[in-house]
């Protein structure tokens, strides 16, 4: 489960994660740069998938490696996505 800035949950569904993990996929394969793709993939989703986008973006340019930074979601993330 993801938090809004108001405290209201904002979940990211099955179908939010399979399009960001699209997303992401893409990004590898035509080699542009993750952390600024995923900026821009948040901006397009919006919502939860796009804070989470937004995290992630936030996380790989700190340094960590994708796995590290949805590791970092802890449980709003499902463990089988962390996995």
């Amino acid at each position: 489960m993801i938090f809004s800035s108001g405290g209201q949950p904002q979940r990211v569904t099955l179908d939010d994660l399979a399009a960001l993990n699209r997303e992401i996929s893409a990004l590898v394969r035509s080699g542009l740069p993750l952390e600024s793709g995923l900026r821009e993939v948040a901006a397009d989703f919006g919502g939860g998938a796009g804070r989470l986008a937004a995290r992630l973006a936030e996380e790989t340019a700190a340094g960590k490696t994708l796995t590290e930074a949805v590791a970092a979601q802890g449980d709003s993330l499902p463990p089988v996505y962390r996995a």
